[in-house]
């Protein structure tokens, strides 16, 4: 596009489309870096809650197995006698489905009528060689045909006498971990041999173990097992050949063989919030864009209509339309720019007029000086035809005729400065020309200068514009992390409260409380990290005050070329008024060959009454005549070439529309 709005509307939106990108983008990282975070922590809080649950559930599992053991029928080792007792336990109990105890030589007795050897399980070797408590892998029930587990403890009567255990089922560890649902997740238990033990998926549950992830689809989750089962907290990103990549979050079991308790999220759910947030940046700037296009487009029809409309008006002018008016209603440098044109062009076609009148003078004079010419020169045949006949006085005859030659040089005279007016007065029509030819050219170079300004004043605007939107977005950013942060003071809040209620039992509940709290004070300094975009704004403002400087500076070169526009139209004046002295000048030249003219015709007159009177001197008379007669041709030739003088000079006038 070469004209103006084109090139306001394609800077205007090129800038705008770069500014917003990278202010999208770099929101689109904060934004993540901040929410990202929060959230890792949270689910992280989260599960090593659960898994502090979990833990508690196995230890008082532990203490309930060992109490059990400890009882002094138990200590008997007669099953007849605590059956009944174990049966009315299991009632009450919501934890274990069966008890069983067994003596050294491995035949266990168990509720609900079990009869089964234990003596090659291995977890009754480890007793027997010296092991206070022994957690079982996930086995099949034979009697239920559901995943259990067993908890096994020494029987000791002032020496190892025998076993005792618990059954739990895996169903209440699978309980607590389905009441895990963070964004979406799903909980699973692993053991320390990397079996899961507990998943919401059956067909995973026992069968699946991390260490051999690959033959579940997870392509990468070898690389993190051994972090997994490192005994602290953490997380990993995983890729799975059908659901994609995922957040795995893992924390040890307290009271447990090195269980390790997890959740798996899918990585889009995890950056969901951020998404939305930016998502929504994006539509706003998206907005913001269209509005600036649309002002751009505005601003582009306000500066380039009136100039275009002086553009065409001056193209016309250029051609030799002087009755063309510039009409301009801005106050603006347009404006002031269409009333020196309009004054330009009332002068020139004041010039034009009298140089076009002058002319026609001129062309008038040289008709008639060459009619006076024929008439001479018609004369003077008259007067060799009547030679003859003259007898009169031969001395008047030499004086009249010495006057007459007298008059016609005088005559050559005049003309000849008439010829060289004309040729001075074409030069200066020509310097004339040239004059408004620069005048063109300075108000080209005033366009120019204004359309310097226009992109400077783009460019303040930009960064404004850039400043004012930046502002904006940060008060958004910062109302985000407020909001979360408010609501995780909330959080830390009731959960010191409910801990503070559950006394012993709480002391977990308040450690995440005090985490959380923490929490939110990193959520305080990402706040203060928001500060930084708060320099950057100031740095635009700095920006666009360097524009508004650049923007004088260009406003006073064009004042300057302004002025210099109006010296060239003064030259044009002082040019057209020299055209005016040159053709007075012809004018009086004309009248005194006009006079010399009237002498000739009163000399002619004197001779042809003396030429009567001569006779003899027939000889010189007709010399006389011969010279006469060269001198009326050469006044004739000379009044032709001025006429065809002013013929050129009134055909290059009328090219002029005035």
């Amino acid at each position: 596009m070469k004209s103006i709005r084109g090139k306001i509307l394609i800077g205007f939106v090129g800038a705008s489309v770069l500014v917003f990108s990278v202010l999208a983008v770099i929101l689109y990282i904060m934004v993540g870096q901040a929410v990202q975070p929060i959230i890792h922590d949270m689910s992280n809080q989260i599960l090593n809650a659960r898994a502090s649950e979990l833990g508690r559930v196995m230890e008082n599992a532990v203490k309930s197995v060992k109490s059990y053991s400890n009882n002094d029928m138990v200590k008997t080792l007669y099953w007849g006698m605590v059956s009944n007792t174990l049966e009315n336990e299991l009632k009450s109990n919501d934890i274990f489905d069966a008890f069983f105890l067994s003596g050294l030589d491995g035949q266990a007795y168990g509720t609900g009528g079990l009869l089964f050897d234990v003596s090659t399980e291995g977890y009754f070797d480890s007793i027997i060689n010296g092991s206070e408590v022994e957690i079982t892998k996930p086995y099949i029930s034979a009697q239920t045909g559901k995943a259990v587990f067993n908890i096994v403890v020494p029987i000791v009567n002032y020496s190892l006498s025998g076993v005792f255990g618990g059954i739990i089922s895996i169903d209440k560890l699978v309980e607590i971990a389905s009441q895990i649902n963070i964004r979406g997740g799903y909980g699973w238990i692993a053991d320390n041999t990397g079996l899961v033990i507990v998943h919401p998926d059956q067909s995973v549950m026992l069968k699946m173990n991390l260490y051999k992830g690959k033959d579940f689809g997870f392509t990468d989750l070898d690389k993190f097992v051994k972090d997994i089962f490192s005994g602290k907290s953490g997380f990993s990103f995983v890729n799975n050949e059908k659901t994609g990549k995922s957040v795995i979050m893992y924390s040890p079991v307290p009271s447990t063989p090195n269980w390790v308790l997890g959740i798996t999220i899918s990585a889009k759910e995890l950056t969901k919030d951020a998404d939305k947030i930016t998502y929504t940046i994006v539509l706003i700037i998206l907005a913001i864009l269209f509005v600036f296009v649309l002002v751009s487009f505005m601003i582009g029809n306000t500066i380039s209509r009136p100039i275009k409309k002086l553009s065409g008006a001056i193209d016309e002018f250029g051609k030799g339309d002087l009755t063309k008016t510039f009409v301009s209603k801005s106050k603006d440098e347009t404006g002031k720019m269409a009333i020196s044109l309009n004054q330009m062009a009332k002068n020139l076609r004041s010039t034009m007029t009298s140089v076009n009148t002058a002319v026609k003078d001129i062309t008038a004079s040289s008709t008639d000086l060459a009619s006076v010419s024929q008439e001479s020169g018609a004369a003077i045949e008259e007067l060799s035809s009547q030679v003859e006949t003259i007898s009169m006085n031969t001395l008047s005859a030499a004086v009249s005729v010495e006057e007459v030659t007298k008059g016609v040089e005088e005559i050559s005279n005049k003309s000849q400065k008439i010829a060289d007016s004309s040729k001075e007065l074409e030069s200066i029509a020509r310097s004339t020309l040239e004059s408004s030819i620069k005048g063109k050219d300075s108000i080209k170079s005033i366009a120019a200068s204004i359309n310097e300004v226009v992109k400077q004043s783009q460019s303040n605007e930009t960064d404004v514009k850039s400043l004012a939107e930046n502002a904006g977005s940060i008060e958004k950013i910062v109302n985000t992390i407020n909001g979360i942060t408010e609501q995780t003071n909330l959080l830390a809040l009731n959960a010191a409260i409910e801990a503070a209620r559950a006394g012993d039992a709480g002391k977990g509940f308040a450690v995440v409380a005090e985490e959380i709290r923490k929490l939110a004070e990193e959520s305080k300094k990402a706040t203060h990290e928001i500060n930084d975009i708060l320099t950057v704004i100031k740095e635009k403002s700095e920006s666009a005050n360097k524009a508004t400087s650049v923007t004088a500076g260009m406003i006073k070169n064009i004042d300057g070329e302004t002025q210099n526009t109006f010296k060239q139209f003064e030259d044009i004046e002082k040019k057209v008024q020299n055209i005016n002295t040159m053709i007075n000048n012809l004018s009086h030249s004309i009248e005194e060959q006009s006079l010399s003219t009237q002498e000739i015709t009163n000399a002619i007159n004197n001779v042809a009454k003396t030429v009567k009177e001569i006779s003899d001197q027939v000889k010189d008379a007709n010399s006389a005549i011969s010279n006469q007669s060269s001198g009326a041709q050469q006044v004739s030739s000379s009044a032709s070439i001025l006429a065809e003088l002013s013929d050129k000079l009134l055909e290059q006038i009328s090219s002029f529309k005035v």
